[in-house]
């Protein structure tokens, strides 16, 4: 596996070893040593890492520096967000030799959250007590990431050891009894089994993404040769109908926003976001008008306007060869006929055709109009842990009553859910 170590200034040169280091600050916030060579650090901001660091461990991912600064800003006074740099010594690697960074945070949660109805009513009288301050490993938003060495996607176990570590000394400094990796991608699956074989952490299957390869060359082939007969009749009638409109839907894709379209486009997120009885993270305008402002080369705002006004729109981001349908916002109070939703998923659809790009990912959520759609499951996994072997062992047996894919039934017609 390759490694990265800091340039020192004889390397690079002045000037751009101060590029690297300028933002980094004196100290990190916290550190410590675990044995066999391995010791890490904790940073409180995303623009205290190198950018070497971050170019040359998340290249894998569309979510680099600047989305993690975003975060912080936006989210500020909800989820306090932390970097470990986790570095090795000794079997013949330079010293301080940097192995994973990974971002995380913390949150109040309620442990209850996930749930069937009738648990959580039971439990009511104990909510108190099950609400907890939890370290978070991962992304606030969407899959989780740990920058490799070598911008690795899969975790190697003795990694995973290591990370485990250094996150449960930190937990402890910050006096949080839970550690939970947070929506982990299948390719960390192997590497993290040596945590979960040792009973040390337990894996939940958590609310998969889904994903549609773009293996067709037109939409309609793709409805022709792809959907059911049932789905594909349905379709053509929302279309026919839509094509009918005496004003018609028109669409804009975007690199950035204005001021005014990012409030209008949040009022139309937040329809969407609030609606059910679970929330997590609820972005804020700036979020939308920022990302832009700081990634117009990956994003895409997708708007769409009838009658004038906006109706609905998709944040999207662009990276490598695929399209990720991160947000949508859609008017509730626009006509039936409009159709909005299956318009979003084939205009972005086209968009992405013409651009070659060849797989679109979408987020968890909303999964009955996925299933017909011929999607498959993009599995993720969280991976938990208290500090106490004795909850940890109970833990390890009821956790997987809370395992958030046991509300969502549907999830077994998918054809791939045996991955979950």
């Amino acid at each position: 596996m390759k490694t990265l170590s800091l340039p020192t200034a004889a390397d690079v040169g002045t000037a751009s070893f101060r590029s690297l280091v300028d933002a980094r600050p004196a100290a990190p916030i916290f550190a410590g040593r675990l044995g066999a060579g391995w010791k890490f650090e904790v940073f409180d901001r995303a623009d205290a890492l190198a950018t070497g660091l971050w170019e040359e461990f998340f290249p894998p991912h569309w979510k680099d520096q600047r989305y993690y600064r975003t975060l912080e800003e936006t989210f500020a006074d909800q989820f306090p967000q932390r970097y470990l740099v986790l570095r090795q010594e000794g079997d013949g690697t330079a010293p301080g030799c940097v192995r994973a960074v990974q971002p995380l945070f913390f949150v109040e949660q309620d442990l209850t959250v996930s749930l069937a109805a009738w648990m959580r009513a039971l439990l009511r009288p104990l909510r108190g007590w099950l609400r907890m301050r939890l370290m978070m490993v991962g992304c606030i938003v969407g899959e989780a990431q740990t920058g490799l060495a070598g911008a690795a996607e899969s975790i190697s176990a003795p990694v995973a050891d290591a990370l485990a570590s250094a996150l449960e000394r930190f937990a402890r400094h910050e006096r949080v009894s839970i550690v939970l990796f947070k929506d982990f991608p299948l390719a960390s699956r192997e590497g993290m089994q040596t945590l979960v074989r040792g009973g040390r952490y337990t894996r939940l299957p958590s609310l998969p993404g889904v994903r549609l390869m773009l293996d067709f060359s037109t939409f309609d082939d793709y409805v022709q040769n792809r959907l059911g007969k049932s789905t594909r009749k349905s379709l053509r009638r929302k279309f026919r109908e839509i094509d009918a409109l005496a004003e018609p839907i028109t669409l804009e894709v975007k690199t950035s926003v204005t001021e005014a379209e990012a409030t209008a486009l949040h009022a139309l997120y937040e329809r969407v976001a609030l609606r059910g009885e679970v929330h997590f993270e609820v972005f804020n305008r700036e979020y939308f008008l920022r990302l832009g402002e700081r990634m117009p080369e990956q994003a895409r705002y997708f708007i769409w306007r009838h009658a004038g006004r906006i109706v609905a729109f998709s944040f999207c981001t662009v990276h490598g060869n695929a399209i990720y349908d991160n947000d949508i916002g859609i008017d509730e109070t626009a006509s039936a006929e409009l159709h909005l939703y299956h318009v979003t998923f084939r205009d972005i659809i086209r968009w992405a055709l013409a651009q070659g790009l060849e797989c679109y990912y979408s987020a968890p959520f909303n999964y009955d109009p996925k299933l017909h759609l011929r999607m498959e499951l993009v599995p993720l996994d969280l991976y938990a842990h208290h500090r106490s072997p004795t909850i940890n062992f109970f833990l390890r047996r009821f956790a997987p009553l809370a395992a958030p894919t046991r509300q969502e039934p549907l999830l077994g017609l998918f054809p791939n859910a045996g991955s979950l």
